[in-house]
């Protein structure tokens, strides 16, 4: 089972909220999302990482 897009993009906005008043420096990626759902949730990764080669949609 899966929740629509919707809902899984303000989860993920809220997560990563709360992720990232913790900590600016952890790497965060949405394996199972598409692009599109990437940049709804306008995520960010640091620059300087070395899982950055992996993932395509990271946005620095």
């Amino acid at each position: 089972m899966r929740y629509f897009e919707p809902i899984r993009v303000e989860m993920f906005q809220k997560m990563v909220e709360f992720i990232r008043k913790h900590s600016k420096k952890v790497f965060l990626y949405l394996c199972m999302e598409s692009p599109e759902v990437w940049k709804q949730v306008d995520l960010k990764n640091p620059g300087k990482s070395l899982y950055a080669k992996y993932f395509r949609f990271i946005k620095k």
